[in-house]
């Protein structure tokens, strides 16, 4: 029988309070998305972030995480940092934690896939190869990790690093708000954006079903 993940909702009513007491009065609370990537001379923002959950299988459910630095035009140029992942959660586990390559991870919350853009041209809403300014690919990173914390206002704290093949780090952050796109799984209180779930539902008959992609690892 298929288990469907209820993940845990973390409480951050004073992670809020000191968020806004480094901003003036005038912002009236709202939050401010900011982050950065840096890879190879570049360092650019990453102001967006987009979770959208797969079909789960019996050992978990994998998530596509996409942060960029301006909302994602799924079916054309963009400008600025665009991250792909895929990450994995086995049940048992909530979604807020450290995904990792490793093979240590393959049964907890491991890191699947990476690609990094600068200026990609999306079409069905994958990077087309070689359009973009520079790009590096999933088998030139060696390792990866991603921590992804999220909080029941909607707010994710993120963190990560990954290491190519020559050893150059391509570190980054973000904090802020995120779009979910949800088919499965709920991910806290935050709500699904139908919007951005339309535009990308080509993208799984291109990239290929994620379950199908976690089946080849065993």
């Amino acid at each position: 029988m298929k288990k469907f993940i209820i993940l845990a909702i973390l409480s951050v009513t004073t992670f809020t309070v000191s968020s806004c007491s480094n901003n003036d009065d005038s912002n009236n609370g709202v939050i401010e998305n900011r982050g950065n990537v840096t890879y190879d001379g570049f360092n650019l923002p990453i102001r967006n972030v987009v979770i959208e959950d797969m079909q789960p299988t019996q050992n978990g459910i994998s998530y596509i995480v996409e942060l960029s630095s301006n909302p994602i035009n799924y079916n054309g140029r963009n400008s600025g940092a665009y991250i792909y992942l895929e990450i994995f959660q086995a049940n048992g586990f909530t979604f807020s934690g450290e995904y990792n390559t490793s093979e240590a991870n393959f049964n907890s919350r491991s890191l699947d896939f990476i690609e990094f853009h600068v200026d990609p041209l999306l079409q069905n809403g994958v990077a087309v190869e070689g359009a973009s300014t520079f790009a590096v690919y999933d088998n030139y990173f060696a390792s990866g990790t991603i921590r992804l914390e999220n909080y029941d206002n909607g707010l994710l704290v993120s963190n990560f690093l990954m290491t190519d093949l020559d050893g150059r780090p391509l570190r980054g952050n973000f904090e802020g708000l995120f779009e979910y796109i949800q088919h499965f799984n709920a991910i806290g209180k935050v709500p699904s954006n139908p919007t951005l779930r339309k535009a990308i539902e080509e993208r799984k008959k291109t990239k290929g079903d994620l379950k199908k992609l976690r089946a080849e690892k065993f």
